[in-house]
């Protein structure tokens, strides 16, 4: 995964409405990049995001158990307008149903704290 300076710069010099970014939480994550910091940059450009956690230079790992700060994450790009598709791209276990349910779970949690707080004003600060 590029660092966002660089995402955003292939982006811009494309200069093309149909050339955008899908940003993977997971991926980036892994690369010890700061997901917050990329999200403020780059979310105009971001067309879909994949919540996937991975801990810093380690594989995917089920929601919740890796370095991905989801909740704080999903709350900016919500603060900052981002309205398109999330994706889950998430790890399984033995009982992938299970597992399934709750990683929907967490990313229904995340969703609606960010909407909350987005509709109150509570918890969000202005850039």
């Amino acid at each position: 995964e590029l660092p966002a300076t660089e995402y955003l710069s292939l982006v811009e010099q494309g200069n093309s409405p149909s050339l955008s970014i899908y940003y993977d939480t997971g991926n980036h994550t892994a690369q010890g990049h700061d997901v917050l910091a990329d999200a403020r940059l780059l979310v105009s450009h971001i067309v879909g995001i994949h919540i996937k956690d991975r801990k810093v230079g380690g594989p995917n790992v089920p929601l919740g158990e890796g370095d991905v700060d989801f909740k704080h994450f999903i709350e900016l790009v919500t603060r900052l307008g981002y309205t398109a598709p999330y994706i889950m791209e998430t790890a399984v276990k033995p009982d992938y149903l299970a597992i399934a349910c709750r990683h929907r779970r967490l990313v229904n949690d995340w969703l609606a704290d960010a909407y909350a707080e987005a509709d109150s004003g509570k918890g969000i600060q202005p850039l």
